[in-house]
């Protein structure tokens, strides 16, 4: 059994008076928590900064630059603990069985460009 993340923050400042020009910035963050029952193995904290960017070009249509990952941060999107066998080098034997702390990085700084128009 594992239990809920030990602290999550969210803090965001938006921009937008309806105006030509629009943006917003978000910090996320959230706390480690255990991945197995007995707290041996816990995920890393993670932090993230996200960013938009908008132009209006006329009442009905407005382009949007959104940016991933503002920092660059090297932590990880997914934490988990598997049961699992590693194989070792030379005669392709197993290691000793797990549970391993597994994780999926997040994806490396990134930009999106959106066009937005009303029919």
């Amino acid at each position: 059994m594992t239990s809920a993340v030990e602290g999550v923050a969210s803090v965001a400042a938006i921009v937008d008076d309806g105006g030509t020009y629009s943006g917003s910035l978000q910090l996320r963050h959230f706390g480690p928590r255990p991945l197995t029952g007995d707290n041996t193995f816990r995920s890393n904290r993670t932090t993230t900064l996200n960013g938009r960017l908008g132009y209006r070009i006329n009442s009905d249509t407005r382009i949007e630059l959104i940016g991933f990952n503002l920092l660059n941060s090297k932590h990880s999107a997914i934490d988990y603990a598997v049961d699992a066998y590693t194989f070792q080098g030379g005669a392709g034997g197993l290691g000793a069985p797990g549970p391993y702390r597994v994780f999926h990085p997040m994806e490396p700084i990134s930009f999106r460009v959106m066009l937005i128009t009303r029919y």
